[in-house]
Formats: structure tokens, C-alpha cells, sequence
């Protein structure tokens, strides 16, 4: 028997973690989640989509193997906060496909990123499309940066990836800006929507 649902926390269901769509309210308070809102996140998938943004993020900072003896652990765990940021915009953008295009008829691929940027900031479509990621990053931190990945999620995480507290200002002006090649949000949604 599965565990009572609970909207506005996660809620283990036989090894995965539901994780409600931003727990949101209406004006009056009341709770606009829905049980249809929820996806199930697993924590090997979870591994996989993260590593996969650790290697791109290695890749584009111009590292082989982020997490080798011979990288400072100042630099390893720059990558690693680097990958969590582009992992939470992947679990945004996964959580916008699910609400609007479950399917995936339209919303697959940069599409939900282009989509979620006309509804909730108000940029032409067109002009979505030429911004570059760094400044699509800009536009959406404060979304990112109040998101929560579900505790358990977030601990498997930390306790697999080197997380420390980088010094953002330790690394070369020139490597600061995120990358284009630092996101694949194919491979996110493919992993994420099995």
C-alpha cells in the first residue's frame, strides 16, 4: 500500500520521491497542486541526469575528468554547483512540460524553456530564442534559486558529488559565464520522463 499523498511535501512511493509542482496557491490560499501535478523522481535517474550535467559542465570549463586528484577541489566543486543550477532548471522545465504538454506534443526539447519564458516573463518567443544560456540563467534565478529539490533528492546528491562552498570569484573571468554546451535539455527530459 502506498504512503498517504501529501501535496506540499514529498512523499516516498516505493523507491521514488513525488515531488509537487511548486505547492502553489491561489489568492485566497487555497492549494492549486494536484495529485496530476506531481512527478516521481528516483534517485538513480536523478544521478544520471546530474552526472550528465557535471560532464557537460567539466567539458565546456575545459576539464576531462572534473573529479580527478589532479583538479583543485576549489574547481571540482565550482563544476558541481554549476551542474546543480542547471539541474534545477532541468526539474523546472520538466515540472512546466508536465503541466502544459504532458505529451510532449510541442513542449520537448528548448521548446519548454522558450514557452516558459513567453508565459512567465513575457518574452517574445523569437527573442527567447536568441538569448544566450547564460542570460536565459539571469532571467529565470529567482525561480531557481527558491526552488527545492526534494531533501532526499538533494542528500543523495551531496553525499555522491563533491559539494563544498566554491569561490566563484577563484575562477577565471573568462569561465565564469555559463556555456550553451552546458545544457542538453534533450537528454534531461528523456531521462526524467521515463
Amino acid at each position: 500500500m502506498l504512503p498517504e499523498f501529501l501535496p506540499c511535501s514529498g512523499t516516498w512511493f516505493y523507491g521514488s520521491l513525488a515531488m509537487p509542482y511548486m505547492c502553489m496557491r491561489d489568492h485566497e490560499g487555497a492549494q492549486l497542486t494536484t495529485k496530476e501535478n506531481v512527478m516521481e523522481l528516483n534517485l538513480s535517474t536523478a544521478y544520471r541526469v546530474f552526472d550528465h550535467g557535471v560532464k557537460r559542465v567539466a567539458k565546456s570549463l575545459l576539464l576531462s575528468e572534473p573529479y580527478s586528484p589532479s583538479v583543485e577541489p576549489q574547481i571540482q566543486s565550482y563544476v558541481t554547483q554549476r551542474a546543480f543550477i542547471i539541474f534545477k532548471l532541468d526539474l523546472l522545465l520538466f515540472q512546466h512540460r508536465n503541466k502544459h504538454d504532458k505529451e510532449r506534443f510541442v513542449l520537448f526539447g528548448k521548446n519548454a524553456l522558450y514557452h516558459y519564458l513567453f508565459t512567465k516573463k513575457n518574452i517574445p518567443v523569437e527573442e527567447a530564442k536568441k538569448m544566450d544560456f547564460h542570460d536565459v540563467l539571469l532571467t529565470v534565478w529567482d525561480e531557481l534559486a527558491e526552488f527545492q529539490i526534494p531533501k532526499d533528492v538533494d542528500d543523495y546528491l551531496h553525499k555522491n558529488f563533491y559539494f563544498n562552498n566554491p569561490d566563484p570569484q577563484s575562477i577565471s573571468p573568462s569561465l565564469r559565464s555559463f556555456d550553451n554546451s552546458e545544457w542538453d535539455p534533450d537528454f534531461s527530459d528523456r531521462r526524467l520522463n521515463q
